[in-house]
């Protein structure tokens, strides 16, 4: 492997079968494959979204900030006003690229934001499950419809 290689992740730990922290993931990762923690970068997305986050990680805390044409906020998810930078709440995209879809999403992720980007957090208490991982693991389990 090229020392300069760069580790492409996106995510897709969520739901699947035991617990793993992202830290156990990117040890196990920087184990197997010899790559600098810099050289790492990571993906945000949504079916929903037609853009996706791309973030490099700078000191472990991965900022995504979006392309020009997306725009995200961050609301406190009883009021749905914007929290203040640096204060955690509940992250909304507007990407305009979704010209066949609704051009705002509210999710259930759970962001901080940093500056232009925002930090992903994790999900908001008592979520329902998302994501390509739950619907493989549902897969595999047979309780697909």
């Amino acid at each position: 492997m090229h020392p300069n290689s760069i580790v492409f992740d996106t995510g897709g730990l969520k739901y699947a079968a035991g617990t793993m922290t992202m830290d156990h993931f990117y040890k196990q990762l920087y184990r197997t494959l010899p790559v600098l923690p810099e050289n790492r970068m990571n993906m945000y997305g949504m079916t929903e979204l037609s853009t996706q986050y791309y973030s490099v990680v700078d000191n472990e805390s991965p900022i995504k900030v979006p392309p020009f044409w997306l725009r995200f906020k961050i609301i406190d998810p009883l009021s749905g006003e914007e929290v203040q930078e640096g204060e955690a709440g509940v992250l909304v995209h507007v990407d305009v690229a979704n010209v066949t879809s609704v051009p705002a999403i509210v999710t259930k992720d759970v962001a901080v934001q940093r500056g232009e980007g925002f930090e992903l957090i994790g999900r908001q208490e008592q979520a329902e499950p998302t994501g390509c991982s739950l619907s493989m693991k549902q897969y595999l389990e047979g309780k697909t419809q």
